[in-house]
């Protein structure tokens, strides 16, 4: 079919995993090619679904991403060398899908999570075979294409309120394709996450060696002082990136 046409180039390959031991660069190289293929799949040809909305009803849709993107992270010692990478902001859930445009935003998400939703709240997704039992397709869908549908389902998490978004894809190798692509997201994503915060972190020691240089202090000194003990101006002062940047006094001395 002209369905199968599109989508062979991408849905024949199979789930690529690390093999046992393996180093990390491996694996998070195999996510991060994961994840690209499955970007480029959506934006280019989208992903034809049924979607269970709110009145408990199944609903055509097709899934794309967004045009914004967030880059990612160019520490080599989390995604390796080569080109810095990036992730779109958004999955999108469109009533039509258009191959010539292919550029969406974010602001076809509504404030309800009407619409899509953003990427960085995407927490979880895996195959429900269950929820056939429970949201039955009308009579029509059963004697049209999704009659043999498989449920997968993508919860997001943010600021405590939990939400989960139910879809039904036309076969199992649409199915796996779409949890694939979404748990290679989840996991760059944490990666990406955990290598900024370790860059402020870097930026923040660093800043405080050039503060401790300039009073002075050894390196021995810096892990006597118990900044428990020290006045909070003294603290943020040793521990925390000087903002705006210190002055000196003409006897030479810091401000504080």
């Amino acid at each position: 079919s002209v369905e199968s046409k599109k989508s062979e180039t991408f849905f024949d390959k199979k789930p690529q995993t690390a093999p046992i031991g393996t180093d990390k660069a491996k694996s998070v190289a195999l996510q991060r090619q994961t994840l690209e293929q499955f970007c480029s799949f959506l934006r280019n040809e989208g992903l034809e679904v049924l979607k269970l909305n709110r009145d408990k009803k199944w609903q055509q849709r097709f899934l794309t991403f967004t045009k914004e993107i967030t880059w990612l992270s160019n520490d080599q010692e989390t995604f390796g060398p080569g080109d810095r990478g990036h992730c779109p902001q958004g999955i999108l859930w469109l009533k039509k899908f258009n191959a010539k445009t292919k550029e969406h935003s974010v602001s076809n998400i509504g404030k309800q999570g009407k619409g899509g939703m953003f990427l960085s709240h995407l927490s979880h997704t895996s195959i429900v075979p269950s929820v056939s039992e429970n949201y039955a397709l009308s009579k029509k869908q059963k004697q049209g294409k999704f009659h043999d549908s498989i449920p997968v389902t993508l919860r997001s998490d943010f600021d405590g309120t939990s939400r989960t978004v139910i879809f039904r894809c036309l076969d199992m190798d649409a199915a796996r394709l779409l949890c694939r692509g979404c748990n290679a997201i989840i996991e760059v994503l944490k990666m990406d996450a955990i290598a900024k915060d370790r860059a402020v972190k870097k930026i923040g020691l660093a800043q405080n060696r050039i503060v401790a240089a300039e009073l002075g202090l050894t390196a021995s000194q810096m892990r006597q002082i118990n900044v428990s003990t020290v006045t909070d101006k003294t603290k943020s002062f040793l521990t925390e990136p000087p903002t705006p940047p210190l002055k000196r006094t003409p006897d030479g001395f810091w401000e504080l």
